[in-house]
This record gives C-alpha cells, sequence and structure tokens, in this order.
C-alpha cells in the first residue's frame, strides 16, 4: 500500500501566532476549544486527582498535521517552567469512535502504563479530551514504521498494551462495516466495483470473527502518525481502540502502513519473541485485508463528514490500489 497519510495526528507545533482572544474565552479559530473550558477540565482534574494546580490562564493554538483541525496546544506561562497540553476537540460524524468518556478511561488506561501521554483532564459535556504535550515528539512516518528496528519497538510497544484490561466494547467488523455503508446511503448507494467489496468484507469479518476472538486493549488505528517518537514510543489517538485478539493491531499496523511479507513475519516474530504464532500467515494476510477493506469504506463515509474530503479520498484511493 502507499504511505498513508497522517490522518489522524500530528505533527509537532509549529511557532504560530496566538490569536486575539476575546473577552469571552473564545478563540478566534471558530473550531478552538474555549478557554475557560480548557481550565475547568483542568481544575476539576486537579480537585479529582491531586498534582499541581490548574493556571489561572492559558493560550490556545492549533496543532498542525491531521486531515482536519482537532488538536490544539494549551499553555501556560507558570512558574517554575512552562506547561503544555494536547487539547482534543471533537470528531462531527465519526462513525465506530468511541465518546470521549470512553477515549478519555483507555487513554488514561494506557497513560498509567507510560503507553500514552498522560490524560490530565476531561469534559464530556464540551468534548474535549486533555493529554500532557510532549514536547519533541514526533510523529513517525509509514517509511520509519518500516524500519526493522522500529518494527520490534512498535512490536514491544503493542505488547504493553494488549497486556491491559479495560472495560470496553468488543470489536465488531460487521458492526463497524454497516455503519460506514449506512453512512454512504446503504449497499445500493455504492458504486458498482464497490458492491463486491462489502461482500468480500463481511466473508472476512465473519471468518475473524470466529478464529481470533480476544479480550486485550486494541489501539485499532495505526496508522504512522499515531506513534510518536522522542526517544521512545508513546502510542496516540484511541478513539477507535477495541477490545479484540492481538492480531487486530498487528494487522492494522501492517495495512496502514504497507508491510510486506518480510516485516510481516518479523513483526509477528518479535511481538511472540520465538513463540508460534496463534494464526498463520494465511491468517494475518487475511485480517490485513480486511482492516483495509474497513479502513477502505471509513474513508469513503468520513469524506461526506469533513470541510476538505480531499484527504480521505486519496486515502480511500490508496487503500483501492492497495486491495487489487
Amino acid at each position: 500500500m502507499p504511505s498513508v497519510p497522517a490522518l489522524s495526528r500530528k505533527e509537532p507545533p509549529k511557532r504560530l501566532r496566538v490569536p486575539e482572544v476575546p473577552d469571552n474565552g473564545a478563540p478566534t479559530d471558530a473550531g478552538a476549544p474555549r478557554r475557560d473550558v480548557v481550565l475547568r477540565a483542568l481544575a476539576r482534574e486537579q480537585r479529582e486527582r491531586g498534582g499541581l494546580p490548574a493556571p489561572d490562564r492559558i493560550e490556545v493554538v492549533p496543532l498542525s498535521g491531521g486531515s482536519a483541525r482537532r488538536s490544539y496546544l494549551a499553555t501556560a506561562e507558570q512558574s517554575p517552567e512552562r506547561r503544555a497540553w494536547v487539547v482534543r476537540t471533537p470528531a462531527d460524524g465519526a462513525s465506530g469512535a468511541l465518546d470521549v468518556a470512553g477515549e478519555c478511561a483507555v487513554t488514561r488506561a494506557a497513560g498509567e502504563r507510560g503507553l500514552t501521554p498522560r490524560v490530565v483532564g476531561c469534559d464530556e459535556e464540551a468534548g474535549l479530551l486533555i493529554t500532557d504535550y510532549r514536547a519533541g515528539a514526533e510523529a513517525l512516518t509509514p517509511e520509519a514504521a518500516r524500519r526493522p528496528d522500529n518494527v520490534r519497538r512498535i512490536a514491544q510497544l503493542l505488547k504493553a498494551l494488549h497486556g491491559l484490561r479495560v472495560p470496553l466494547r468488543s470489536f465488531a467488523p460487521r458492526e463497524f462495516a454497516a455503519l460506514y455503508i449506512a453512512d454512504l446511503g446503504g449497499r445500493g448507494s455504492l458504486r458498482r466495483n464497490d458492491r463486491p467489496l462489502v461482500d468480500a468484507l463481511a466473508v472476512l469479518a465473519d471468518a475473524y470473527c470466529a478464529r481470533h476472538p480476544g479480550d486485550a486493549l486494541c489501539h485499532n488505528d495505526l496508522a504512522a502518525s499515531n506513534i510518536l517518537e522522542d526517544g521512545r514510543l508513546w502510542l496516540v489517538d484511541f478513539e477507535y481502540a477495541a477490545a479484540a485478539a492481538p492480531i487486530l493491531d498487528l494487522a492494522n499496523l501492517a495495512a496502514m502502513n504497507d508491510y510486506g511479507s518480510d516485516l510481516r513475519r518479523e513483526l509477528t516474530e518479535a511481538y511472540f519473541t520465538g513463540a508460534p504464532a496463534p494464526f498463520d500467515r494465511n491468517d494475518f494476510d487475511d485480517a490485513v485485508r480486511m482492516v483495509r477493506l474497513l479502513g477502505y469504506f471509513w474513508a469513503l463515509a468520513r469524506a461526506r463528514h469533513v470541510e476538505d474530503p480531499g484527504p480521505y479520498a486519496r486515502f480511500a484511493e490508496q487503500l483501492a490500489a492497495a486491495l487489487k
């Protein structure tokens, strides 16, 4: 598969001018979170869980990267040092995504194990999730995610994640597919060439569920842009997380970053550290194809709910090419 564009996450922020903020605390960027709402969420977290006092004042600027502006950098110039957080806003029309409470619970559990930046605030009413900002962390590229040393590092990161058990919906590929097809107007509204792909997805989804039951915490959105590097690796953006067998994340990583047969084998060996894998190569290849089909219909559906559908349309085209 060609390199997948960074659909979910985030290059480090460029030096941006802090926008002028009206007296009501709402940034001039219409999509940005209100400063007073962010402060309220930080204060609530401090009251409930302790830690440093919430700041009295913050500035909010957009983070660059991603297909839609959903992430913002909140900073407070506060003694003894500058403090910073990433503020995630809701994804309108994102079928299959967790609500903010669910994503917060999963991210908090992973953060407590040092697998993702720590949650420092959550506002369910406003749909905001606030995490520590990792200064200097950069998202991997698909090329970097294919480096053999990084394949091994990611395998161990995922193995640590899969050791967690969090109350969470189970991965149900048929149900996810039905949501995406419904968003597209139903099977009858699909292009003629796409209809056989729906049937293929149903067959693969049923086979997957029969062969691979599981309850591990799986990320389920392992585009390279959702893996950060700052000397160590971090997972970010758990909005599609689900309880599933580990093969889901291994196949997701392979599908989203164009792992060929050699890298798929290296990933499997690194994850199971020499022990026999509970699936064979054909199972793995089927899971990769299922993930790509789900991603294809997800991208087509998402393109209908955003102002700029271009990145999603290009992603769908890349997945379609990989499925041939």
